[in-house]
């Protein structure tokens, strides 16, 4: 006391001026909770309902003022209740708040978490400065308060709190509206509420445990083919720039096909003008004879089979196109199949339209 009694001497005026308003500022300050929380909580007749303002509980998808109002929770599950201010009316909407009431009922197979009730931090109004806790909590009601130092416009969820769903069963939530209930309270200490209470249902059931199911899809893959086609093409015989068509194999891939290109030049003698000669010009390939010629070869035993490997197929009619062409020496004559004395782009051909199916036998 004596210290407190010199510093004030010594240091004049200033200090005993700073010392005098500090005391206002919270003299002021306390009277102003004080006659907040006496007039506005004792006195309900005072409150009034404001059109247009909409607080709520939420938890969840649950939202006591939009819906929906039931929500499922395992049994044995915490889950988190929200109060909310959605929509301040006309009047707070101009001037603000400076606090807020809530009180909510609960009863069933719920109860509240013992130390969960959050004012400050994430989740809560920014503007709350004078929190004072969860002093108004009895069972089966929760119930607590807040207030700024200045006027408040924000919305949002001001508070939250955990609830427990103590076993099998529903449990309710009741948001009780009213002067010293829930209300926002405005710069003047006046309470504001809405007219009826609201409600939420928590359905605390045995939740089912989730499985693994694992599934095996078998996929087929039919591998790639070879097939076999014949083209064909117009070769022209000696003599003339036309001829007998020819065909041009392709087992399962590209070959290069001996072509002739009837081209117009000038004779050894002279000819007249008007009669021009074809000469054969190989592409790619060395110049194909015009026709094939017979071998000596005895007859085969089985008809078709051009490389005596004792099958017909599509190798035979490339091979038999090679001879017609001139790329091969000899052949067997069993690729005369359709016994003409002459193994040619014809008998390529059959032996192609046989290896395909297309005809029943050889020789044709």
């Amino acid at each position: 006391m004596l210290a407190a009694i010199r510093w004030l001497t010594e240091g004049g005026m200033r200090r005993t001026a700073a010392l005098i308003s500090i005391v206002l500022v919270l003299v002021v300050a306390t009277v102003g909770t004080v006659s907040w929380l006496s007039t506005s909580h004792l006195n309900s007749a005072r409150a009034v309902v404001e059109p247009g303002l909409d607080l709520s509980i939420s938890t969840g998808a649950c939202d006591s003022s939009s819906g929906p109002t039931t929500c499922i929770a395992g049994s044995g599950a915490n889950f988190t209740v929200g109060f909310n201010v959605k929509a301040l009316g006309a009047a707070l909407s101009t001037n603000g708040y400076a606090g807020y009431d809530v009180e909510i009922a609960y009863s069933g197979a719920i109860s509240y978490l013992s130390g969960s009730l959050s004012q400050v931090g994430p989740g809560t109004w920014p503007d709350c400065s004078f929190p004072t806790g969860a002093v108004g909590f009895g069972p089966g009601d929760a119930k607590t308060m807040c207030s700024s130092f200045g006027n408040s416009f924000f919305l949002g969820q001001l508070m939250h709190l955990d609830f427990h769903c103590d076993s099998v069963g529903q449990g309710t939530l009741t948001l009780v509206h009213g002067d010293g209930s829930t209300d926002i309270i405005d710069l003047v200490f006046a309470p504001h509420s809405e007219a009826s209470d609201e409600s939420l249902t928590m359905d605390c059931q045995v939740l089912p445990t989730p499985t693994m199911t694992s599934t095996l899809t078998f996929t087929t893959q039919t591998p790639p083919s070879n097939t076999s086609t014949a083209t064909p093409t117009r070769t022209p015989a000696k003599g003339g720039p036309t001829g007998s068509p020819t065909y041009t194999v392709t087992p399962g891939g590209p070959t290069n096909t001996p072509t002739r290109t009837p081209t117009h030049a000038p004779s050894a003698s002279p000819t007249p003008p008007s009669s021009p000669t074809s000469t054969l010009t190989p592409t790619d390939t060395p110049t194909p004879n015009a026709v094939g010629t017979n071998t000596s070869t005895p007859p085969p035993s089985h008809s078709g089979d051009a490389n005596g490997d004792g099958a017909t197929n599509a190798v035979d009619a490339t091979i038999t196109l090679q001879f017609a062409a001139g790329m091969l020496s000899s052949i067997d004559q069993a690729a005369d199949v359709n016994r003409d004395g002459v193994v040619n782009a014809i008998d390529a051909s059959l032996i192609l339209q046989y290896a395909a199916g297309l005809i029943p036998s050889l020789p044709v």
